[in-house]
């Protein structure tokens, strides 16, 4: 692949990254306060908006962490990022990457054994709001460091994500995607 491919690889890629995001945002407003426009979620959807926030956080830890996957072809920040030196693309994520990703991918995105052999119990009450405001730090500072043409095609997915006349955004219009997302306790996702 010529070098003009792979970033117009990577620039198709973007979209997929803000989507992700996006979801990231929306269901960790759901998960963080179990509400959605003021009202609660009850049983069984509270349980599944927060494992969906869970999947998301996983996706965005390994998007952060320049985890590649197995094939080595999963989209990573390191790609938008490659003129700074590798100190100062590096972004910490310590309690999912030091505390969590192991047991989460034992426990939870995989049936393993090691939920019986060797479990670790989980509330989220403390962990949720600190995954929240840790992935939307590392999403901030990437903005902020972002060069052409990348960092256009980030803000015109961004600015797309957030139109009201695309169908396709019911619900996304109110959030906040530029990593500076605020938790309202008493409303939940706006």
């Amino acid at each position: 692949m010529t070098d003009e491919e792979r970033k117009q690889l990577r620039l198709k890629a973007v979209e997929h990254v803000v989507h992700d995001y996006t979801n990231f945002i929306s269901s960790g407003l759901m998960a963080i306060t179990q509400r959605q426009k003021k009202k609660w979620l009850s049983p069984p959807v509270n349980t599944h908006v927060s494992e969906a926030f869970l999947l998301n956080c996983r996706k965005m830890a390994d998007f952060f962490l320049n985890n590649t996957g197995r094939g080595m072809n999963d989209v990573i920040s390191k790609h938008y990022l490659e003129h700074l030196n590798r100190k100062e693309r590096a972004f910490k994520l310590d309690l999912w990457e030091v505390d969590w990703s192991e047991a989460m991918d034992k426990q939870l995105f995989h049936l393993s054994y090691a939920r019986v052999t060797d479990p670790k119990p989980w509330a989220g009450f403390y962990e949720t709001p600190i995954f929240f405001e840790t992935v939307q730090d590392a999403w901030k500072r990437l903005l902020k460091n972002l060069k052409t043409p990348f960092k256009e095609k980030f803000d015109e997915e961004i600015i797309k994500r957030q139109d009201p006349k695309n169908p396709d955004n019911v619900g996304f219009v109110n959030l906040d995607l530029r990593g500076n997302q605020t938790v309202d306790k008493d409303v939940g996702h706006p």
